[in-house]
């Protein structure tokens, strides 16, 4: 991605199931459309040189917004239900969803795990 014009830095992100998320942040001058036909444009000179398993499940550009918008929160109030139920079914039956909403650019799960009992002391 360097020499992407009006780029003011990149970073990245490595999990250890193989996924990659670089993330490339902007002048707040800019078009963020340009911006990212700019850096499609970029990643698909890449794609030649990448391993055929890259190419294979793909490489996505999209853009987004670093600030995000809102918050959402599922939890089980008797705890019948674990951390793992709860990211699953919101995998499932949720993020999908939720990313199909017009101007949305990208879901982010995450689990916090809470002791606390909201209205007890």
């Amino acid at each position: 991605m360097s020499g992407v014009d009006h780029m003011n830095y990149m970073y990245s992100t490595n999990a250890n199931n193989g996924d990659m998320v670089l993330t490339v942040n902007f002048d707040v001058k800019t078009e963020p459309n340009t911006d990212q036909i700019l850096t499609q444009l970029r990643a698909s000179q890449a794609t030649a040189q990448l391993p055929p398993e890259v190419n294979t499940n793909g490489v996505v550009v999209q853009q987004s917004y670093s600030a995000p918008l809102v918050f959402l929160s599922l939890f089980s109030p008797k705890h019948t239900y674990d951390e793992n139920f709860l990211i699953n079914y919101v995998y499932i039956n949720i993020a999908d969803e939720l990313s199909r909403v017009p101007g949305v650019g990208r879901v982010q799960v995450s689990a916090t795990v809470c002791d606390a009992h909201l209205g007890k002391t």
